[in-house]
Parts: C-alpha cells; sequence; structure tokens
C-alpha cells in the first residue's frame, strides 16, 4: 500500500507528511486515516494505515462517525 501524495492536497495534509507515512516514520492518527481511505475511495483501507485500529472498529470500540 502506497498513499499517492497527491491526496496530501485532498486530505488537508503536506506531502511530506504523506511520504513519512509511506515509510513508515509516521503513522496516522484515526481520523486523518478515515481522510485518506476516503481520498483514495477505498483503494486504502483502515486495516492497511491502522490494523490496530481496524481490529478495534471491527469490536465496536472506536466510535464511528
Amino acid at each position: 500500500m502506497k498513499i499517492p501524495p497527491k491526496i496530501a492536497e485532498r486530505i488537508g495534509c503536506t506531502p511530506d507528511y504523506i511520504r513519512k507515512i509511506n515509510r513508515g516514520v509516521r503513522r496516522p492518527g484515526l481520523q486523518m486515516a478515515k481522510k485518506i481511505v476516503v481520498a483514495s475511495d477505498g483503494e486504502i483501507t483502515l486495516y492497511d494505515l491502522r490494523p490496530d485500529l481496524a481490529e478495534l472498529s471491527l469490536l465496536g470500540r472506536v466510535k464511528r462517525e
């Protein structure tokens, strides 16, 4: 999974932040991960970005908006 840098503008962050996520230097929080999933039209999943959060959401422990 690689997030295209062009998504940065659509979700309100910098291309550098996206590059850091792609390299594993940063991990997006839940809200940013949701924005990435929506901006990628589902090509990138919450599980791709944060498997720990995806598993919690399946258990109903993460509040969904």
